[in-house]
Parts: C-alpha cells; sequence; structure tokens
C-alpha cells in the first residue's frame, strides 16, 4: 500500500493549480475548471491531515483566490463538474463570520457549539460537553446555510453539506445505509460538520398523508444516528436548516440540543448586506446612501437584498443613473422590489421561538 505524505498532497495540489491557470488564461474554461476541482480535492485532504495550524492556515489562504476564480468560471460559463456541496470539504469555503451582518445571538451560540471545543479542549470534559446539535430555523433567505458554511470555515472542520436529494435512493435499504455511511465518514474526519439543509423534507411529522415507509427508515435512522452523536465524545456537530420548524417530527426536533432562530436583518444589519454583497463593485454610495438603502429595506430578507444588487438597468436614464448616481437607481429598483417573507410567515417563526427556541 502506497502512503502519500502531506507535501506530496500539497505537491499534487499546486501542479494542478498551475496547470489550471495555464488552462485558464488559454481561454480553456472548462478544462481549466476540472483541474482546479482536481486541485481542491487534494488541498481539501492535505488540509485535514496537516498537523501545522501555520502550515494549514497559509496554504488555505494561497487556494483561496483559486477557489474564488473557479466558482466564477463555473457560474459565468454553467459549467459542470463534482459538486462540492456533495463532497466534504476540509475549510476550503469562503463564508467567513465577519461576512455576516447582525445575527449576533446566532453566531456565539454557534462559536460557543463549534469553536470554543475545538480551542479550549480543556474545558469539555466529563459532565461539561458541548453542544452536538444545533437546528437552526428561520424565514428563507436569512442566512442559515452561510452561517453552516461559516463555521466550518472558522474552524477547519472538515464539511459535509446533505440535502434530501443526497440522501433518498430508490432502492430498498440504500437511503439508510447513505445515513449510516454520512455519518461514519464524519466521525473518521472529525472535527467535522455535518449540515442537513431542508431537514423538515427528510423528518417530517409522523402520520403525514405523504409519508411513506422509506421516509420512516430515513427518520429512524437519521434518529438514531444522531442519537449516537450526542452520547459519544466524538467531536462531531450535526447542524440543520428548516423554513417550516413546525412541519419537524418531535421525536427529531428533541434531539437538538440547541434551536436558534434565524430572524429577518435589522436595520445595522442590511446596511453591512449591502456593503458585503456591493463589495469592490464600483460605486459612489456614500455612508448616508447605505443608511438610507436599509432603512428603504425594512422586511427585506438578505436574499432579496442581494437580488436587488443584481437586478440590471432596465432603461438607458437608469444606466446613466448607474454611472452617476446609484443611490436613485437604487431607490427606483427598491420602488418595484417586494420582501419575499409575509407577515403570516414571521409570525409563525416567532409563535416556534417562544415555544421551543433557546437563542436568536
Amino acid at each position: 500500500m502506497t502512503t502519500v505524505t502531506t507535501g506530496q498532497l500539497l505537491e499534487l495540489a499546486e501542479k494542478n493549480v498551475k496547470l489550471a491557470v495555464v488552462e485558464d488564461k488559454a481561454g480553456q474554461f472548462e478544462e481549466a475548471y476540472k483541474l482546479y476541482m482536481k486541485a481542491f480535492e487534494y488541498a481539501g485532504t492535505y488540509l485535514f491531515y496537516e498537523n501545522n495550524p501555520w502550515l494549514k492556515k497559509q496554504n488555505r489562504q494561497s487556494f483561496l483566490g483559486h477557489y474564488r476564480r473557479a466558482t466564477k468560471l463555473r457560474g459565468r460559463h454553467h459549467l459542470h463538474g463534482p459538486s462540492l456541496s456533495n463532497e466534504a470539504k476540509s475549510g476550503l469555503g469562503l463564508a467567513k463570520l465577519s461576512d455576516v451582518g447582525g445575527l449576533e445571538a446566532c453566531k456565539e451560540a454557534l462559536v460557543e457549539a463549534a469553536i470554543l471545543p475545538i480551542e479550549n479542549p480543556q474545558f469539555f470534559t466529563g459532565k461539561r460537553q458541548p453542544w452536538k446539535a444545533i437546528l437552526l430555523y428561520g424565514p428563507p433567505g436569512t442566512g442559515k446555510t452561510y452561517l453552516a458554511n461559516a463555521i466550518a470555515t472558522e474552524t477547519g472542520s472538515t464539511f459535509f453539506s446533505v440535502s434530501a436529494s443526497d440522501v433518498v435512493s430508490k432502492w430498498m435499504g440504500e437511503s439508510e445505509k447513505q445515513v449510516s455511511i454520512l455519518f461514519q465518514r464524519a466521525r473518521d474526519a472529525a472535527p467535522s460538520i455535518i449540515f442537513i439543509d431542508e431537514i423538515d423534507s427528510l423528518c417530517g411529522s409522523r402520520g403525514e398523508n405523504n409519508e411513506n415507509e422509506a421516509s420512516r427508515r430515513i427518520k429512524t435512522e437519521l434518529l438514531v444516528r444522531m442519537q449516537g452523536v450526542c452520547n459519544d465524545e466524538t467531536n462531531v456537530l450535526v447542524l440543520a436548516a428548516t423554513n417550516t420548524p413546525y412541519a419537524l417530527d418531535q421525536a427529531m426536533r428533541r434531539r437538538f440540543d440547541k434551536r436558534i432562530y434565524v430572524p429577518l436583518p435589522d436595520l445595522k444589519a442590511r446596511e453591512h448586506i449591502f456593503k458585503v454583497h456591493i463589495g469592490d463593485t464600483p460605486h459612489n454610495l456614500t455612508e448616508t446612501d447605505f443608511e438610507h438603502l436599509a432603512r428603504r429595506t425594512q422586511g427585506f430578507s438578505g436574499s432579496d437584498i442581494f437580488y436587488c444588487i443584481q437586478l440590471p438597468p432596465n432603461t438607458r436614464a437608469d444606466f446613466d443613473k448607474m454611472l452617476s448616481r446609484q443611490s436613485q437607481l437604487f431607490d427606483k429598483m427598491l420602488s418595484r422590489q417586494k420582501p419575499t417573507v409575509s407577515e403570516a410567515d414571521l409570525e409563525v417563526h416567532k409563535r416556534f421561538n417562544k415555544e421551543f427556541g433557546n437563542e436568536g
């Protein structure tokens, strides 16, 4: 059996990045993307096995720029390749907690659950154990998935992101096997984070009309595996997200040590979101303009704000405003853009938070 060292893994990653850059400059974007993805596979494995924190940090940073480029290639040229969402990612994500506007209670709870046990393991011994399962619930577009990704990036944990489509199989017994393999891989790769998006689609309330035998088996397997994670000392954290918390099975809800409400962004958070999403795009917006935009978007989610920024100018007059007074263009866009979360939706989440929530 051939043993590959961390140095060799790093060398293979760097070699494929260099080849990708050559193809990228030559305009061979599909080939460049494939090489970037191959490089990140080696890089992820290297980062998992590298024991030197300084080297891990330095090399992770060196790969982030190439990761951004690959992401742009995939979006701009509609390229297809290995889906990163279905693979373990060892801290190569771009999400950072500092990019999250507001949500201080959410961030604090996640830091306590994921970062403190890694940085201060001596405090979590005996009966004092870190939280092992956290449910993030709230309206769609508020940043639940981004928060999970950011925590994985901050901790350098191996990140397993799954949805119902990754688990459900038409073959008898295959779905439960997928769940079992997922948790075993997470244990082997610890410290790790399992993120289950839209968990209500996998673990809806028992007895629903649309629940079949396969759904019950998946739910039972998840309950068993999560109970195992909560009872052992393996450094595995389960994060799950839902937009419909009342649809979640009661037994599954009880498996979560923490149930955190992720609300719509407040005034300061909306201002921060505008700044983050506009980023280094050339603009002439002032601090006063950003404050004005934040006030105009009361009731908007983070994804609503992102959509507003992405809206193209419709007319020549709009284009002229984009070049001169961009705040006027945003005002016009906001006049025809409505929030996607209704007051009725918010009331449901607030009621669930009052009945079952811990933070937020």
